[in-house]
């Protein structure tokens, strides 16, 4: 038998070399469905199945603090301490929390992520760097001198692996951090597949402008806490010593910790529990979207061979007749479908690997910079092998059924072949037409959901006057002033960057409109349950001209003043805040409290409109406003009005080299950009699913045209006396136009009767609105213009037919 698949092999080799058109569309079509699939399950792969490179992983396990909504989530800095200084469940205890900073390099600012770790945090992984070493207890100490350690992926793709890169020095957020070491190969720290650039010692945060005072914050939750169990310990043992903690912080603290409860969970999965929850889905939406598109190519592979083997309909009756056995028969046809499949496979694979090696080595933009950190398995490699093997038992097993199940007799005759495209008879054919239709209808209509997601994005109104706004990023983390001191010089910059010519207005802000990623824990919500509960709330802090500037309106109260730099406690708040805990738009005269000082009330004193907090084309979102006098600015941006972005920001750097040439610009934009920046993952979710739906749509196209193709060689006698007998070419091209028309149609209506609803859970799943009926309907009539466009060029080649020449071979 062996032998014998060989010999299939080479000569199914041998006819498709003799068919260079046949083979290189087929093959295009393999590639390009297999390497798609292949790709997508690298990245899933990546971030739901591959286990990190942990020494004995199974030993390593998240300890994670309830969120206020009950949900394990981070954890405090202090309840870090806590844990670590549990005895008798843990060999060593890590904390770390990402965040992203700017580097100073070649004479301009990048941005880049960054963990900021502690110290056994390489020695819960069981991991340890390949150059210099990681950071001792002196760098846990957020006095101490700041270290870094490179990631592996930092220091060869940025840094060029310099040999020397030991005890340099790196500029980073404007403080001078000394490099000790290099991170292993295999590991790159991040979320899932997204690698981080470098790791930074406890001791970094505070020169690099990072919030220190976290470090001693129990209602701040910024850090992940990961740990390894000592010998024998189980995860159900820890999970006992948490929640016997979590009671004593619930004991000592219980304004901050009543109900929040210390979850431990394997860290064998990259992801933890809320993280998968949250991206299981849309990694099942995009798997299945790129199987749709793999199908829809098999279904056109199928009707490919089953028009290459029909035409071999009488060598496969002439070997039927001499004896040879039907299975022996399939053989030959499957072996072509099954090389075909494997050369495909390995293009697919190849087109997964330079897919693979362009997303790691470029920089997405989610906010922060991400790079990802994917590799192409075992299991990979498995995957693409067995759908390889799948597509081709596919496409090649119908056919081959198909073409040896025909009758003999009528085969030798010629007559089977009449059948085949006869009007109205378009048989397996027409079914796989119909299937190639319906699945490439829901494959659009899935991404017709996005499009229109990211269209009314872009239509969204951000609650600002954005037009002629630009900003900059500024840091004083290197002048290492106090708080007063620091606020006397936000507001000199503030004051001179708004005397420079080409701007007309300046404010200031801790984070920008549609940035507002932050949030504060709120002591809120007796206005609408009767009872105050612990609630994250998105915040920012202001100066006094941030609202009038932007023209965000002021509809109850007051925006703030020069008095309210003193005395009691202030904020404004949105109308959507104010909805939502208080059921009402006027709460001027209200009080919240926060949770790391419930005893100190903060009064209402203005009512604002709702702006973007984080991406354009949200729903309204609670948020509220602190005056910069009482909370401090941070790293702030200067938001200004300006006709000439780029001659503006070119006064801004000489004016803050003129106050003090430690300041630094971290970055500029306009705010038309950056309200743009906050959508690309819309963007990108839309391009993605667009290019698959437009390749289902050429697919779709293409199988349509093999078929009336067929139809056409098939039927050119017929075509032939019917000119002769004096058919006009109109009616030539009605002939298979009508055929074909039914079978699109068909298709058609069974894919909108399952992409309208699909549409609308779809939408609802993941862009927060149902898709719209109509503009799938559109997509449907598009795909259907399409196909009956693509069934016009054999048509009219077969009404040119020349009646002479079929006569003469009658």
């Amino acid at each position: 038998m062996m032998r014998g698949w060989i010999d299939d092999f080479g000569y199914a080799g041998r006819r498709l070399a003799r068919s260079p058109g046949f083979s290189a569309t087929a093959l295009v079509i393999l590639v390009l469905g297999i390497g798609v699939n292949t790709t997508a399950f690298s990245v899933v792969n990546s971030l739901l199945f591959q286990p990190p490179p942990f020494e004995n992983p199974e030993a390593v396990v998240a300890v994670l603090q309830d969120s206020d909504d009950g949900r394990p989530n981070s954890t405090s800095y202090p309840a870090f301490e806590d844990i670590r200084r549990t005895e008798g469940i843990f060999e060593s205890v890590s904390a770390f929390m990402t965040n992203g900073v700017f580097l100073e390099q070649d004479g301009a600012l990048v941005s880049i992520l960054a963990e900021f770790s502690t110290t056994q945090y390489m020695d819960v992984l069981g991991l340890a760097p390949t150059r210099g070493r990681w950071f001792d207890a002196t760098e846990d100490d957020p006095s101490g001198s700041p270290a870094a350690v490179l990631t592996h992926k930092m220091w060869n793709d940025r840094l060029g692996a310099d040999p020397d890169i030991l005890g340099s020095t790196l500029r980073i957020g404007g403080a001078a951090v000394t490099v000790v070491g290099v991170g292993p190969e295999e590991f790159n720290g991040g979320f899932g597949p997204a690698a981080v650039d470098l790791w930074l010692s406890i001791s970094a945060i505070r020169p690099t402008g990072g919030r220190v005072a976290s470090l001693g914050r129990r209602e701040d939750h910024p850090f992940t806490v990961r740990a390894r169990l000592l010998q024998g310990v189980t995860i159900d043992q820890a999970r006992v010593s948490m929640e016997r903690l979590a009671a004593e912080l619930e004991e000592t603290y219980p304004i901050l910790n009543t109900g929040r409860r210390m979850n431990v969970i394997s860290a064998q999965r990259r992801l933890d529990p809320e993280s998968y929850s949250r991206i299981a889905p849309a990694a099942g939406l995009i798997m299945g979207v790129v199987i749709l598109v793999l199908i829809i190519g098999t279904m056109n592979l199928a009707n490919l061979l089953l028009v290459r083997t029909t035409s071999r309909g009488r060598e496969i009756a002439v070997r039927l007749a001499l004896g040879a056995g039907r299975g022996r028969l399939i053989r030959v046809v499957l072996s072509e479908a099954l090389l075909l499949a494997f050369v495909g496979g390995a293009g697919g694979l190849a087109v997964a690997w330079w897919s693979v090696d362009t997303l790691t080595r470029a920089r997405l933009d989610f906010g922060f910079p991400v790079s990802l950190d994917i590799h192409l398995d075992a299991s990979v490699l498995a995957f693409t092998a067995a759908i390889s093997m799948l597509t081709g038992l596919v496409f090649g097993l119908v056919p081959a059924l198909r073409v040896t199940s025909r009758d003999v007799g009528a085969s030798l005759r010629d007559e089977a072949g009449l059948k085949i495209g006869a009007r109205g008879r378009f048989g397996l054919t027409g079914i796989l037409v119909v299937g190639q239709v319906a699945v490439s209808l829901l494959l659009l209509a899935v991404a017709s959901v996005f499009v229109e997601s990211l269209a009314r994005a872009r239509g969204a109104d951000p609650g600002i006057a954005w037009e002629r706004t630009s900003f900059a990023q500024v840091s004083l983390a290197s002048l290492e002033l106090d708080f007063p001191s620091r606020m006397a010089m936000y507001e000199r910059i503030e004051e001179e960057i708004e005397a420079i010519p080409e701007i007309s207005e300046a404010t200031m802000a801790a984070m920008l409109p549609a940035a507002q990623f932050g949030t504060s824990t709120l002591l809120v919500g007796s206005g609408v349950s009767g009872i105050d509960t612990p609630t994250e709330v998105a915040w920012n802090v202001v100066t006094e001209d941030y609202f009038e500037m932007l023209e965000v309106p002021v509809l109850h109260g007051r925006a703030f003043g020069a008095a309210d730099g003193g005395g009691a406690e202030v904020a404004l708040v949105s109308e959507a805040m104010a909805r939502a805990y208080w059921g009402r738009s006027d709460v001027v005269g209200e009080f919240f409290h926060h949770e790391n000082s419930p005893d100190t009330p903060v009064e209402i004193v203005g009512v604002v409109g709702d702006i973007v907090v984080r991406t354009l084309g949200e729903a309204p979102t609670p948020s509220f406003y602190r005056p910069s006098a009482q909370w401090g600015l941070g790293n702030p941006s200067v938001l200004f009005l300006t006709e000439s972005h780029g001659s503006a920001v070119a006064a801004i750097r000489e004016t803050l080299r003129a106050i003090d040439p430690r300041i630094l610009l971290l970055r500029t934009s306009e705010m038309e950009t950056h309200l743009g920046d906050t959508m690309v993952r819309q963007r990108l979710a839309g391009v993605v699913l667009t290019t698959l739906g437009l390749l289902a749509l050429l697919l779709a196209v293409l199988g349509v045209y093999g078929v009336v193709s067929f139809a056409v060689s098939q039927r050119q006698r017929e075509v032939g006396i019917r000119i002769a007998l004096g058919a006009g070419q109109q009616s030539v091209v009605r002939l298979f136009v009508r055929d074909v028309a039914g079978v699109v149609i068909a298709g058609a209506l069974i894919g909108l009767a399952v992409a309208i609803p699909a549409g609308r859970l779809i939408g609802q799943e993941f862009t927060g609105a149902a898709g719209s009926p109509v503009l799938i309907v559109g997509v449907g009539a598009l795909l259907v213009s399409t196909a009956l466009l693509a069934t016009l060029i054999p048509a009219v080649r077969a009404s040119r037919t020349d009646p002479r020449d079929t006569l003469r071979q009658e």
